[in-house]
């Protein structure tokens, strides 16, 4: 099967806030406010210029970062201690076609944990560092996976569990080797007889 228009997205290496807007504004003549106002711009009078502006899609490839607090700045806003500044991390979204699409690895591409922030202050110097991060990766491509899209086009949901967990430093736990450490420990009736004879 051939790969379809919506398999890959191209980065464009542009890195936008959650916030952020794209708008066309042009300023007018008054009498082209009807003209305008029929190609779904609003018009609207400023300090005796007439503008008129229209929101647009951001550009394919352009990549829109969303602050999210972890549980340590949860905490801090639950309990009121939210004026101390509290921590978080960014998390990615890759434009196509006007629309968001989620990027499930967007972790993957910093190792040390930089797109995340240890207080409201230090916002500006992790945005700062993710942009640097995905200007270099301007002309490569996200790929279509389960739930969104991903740097990484062999990503699956098990390995990026897993990998979430190494960042966090879980160990993977082998339910065979479990099984097998615990069946070398006496059973329930021989650790009974065993108690029982030595009285």
């Amino acid at each position: 099967m051939g790969i379809g228009p919506e398999d890959s997205i191209r980065l464009n290496g542009q890195v936008v806030n959650w916030d952020a807007e794209n708008t066309e504004e042009i300023s007018m003549s008054p009498d082209g406010i009807e003209l305008y106002e029929s190609q779904a711009y609003a018009v609207i009078e400023i300090a005796g210029q007439t503008i008129a502006f229209r929101s647009l899609p951001f550009e394919d490839g352009t990549i829109q970062i969303q602050p999210k607090s972890d549980m340590m700045g949860r905490t801090a806003t639950a309990g009121g201690h939210a004026n101390f500044g509290y921590s978080g991390y960014f998390k990615g979204y890759v434009y196509l076609d006007g629309k968001r699409k989620r990027l499930v690895d967007f972790w993957s591409l910093f190792p040390n944990g930089e797109h995340h922030y240890e207080a409201q202050k230090d916002k500006f110097a992790t945005e700062a560092a993710i942009r640097a991060v995905i200007g270099q990766r301007a002309g490569t491509s996200v790929s279509k996976v389960k739930g969104g899209y991903a740097f990484d086009a062999k990503l699956t949901h098990e390995t990026g569990r897993q990998r979430l967990a190494s960042q966090m430093l879980l160990p993977q736990v082998n339910l065979a080797d479990l099984t097998q450490s615990h069946s070398c420990l006496p059973s329930r009736a021989n650790r009974t007889s065993g108690t029982a004879s030595s009285g």
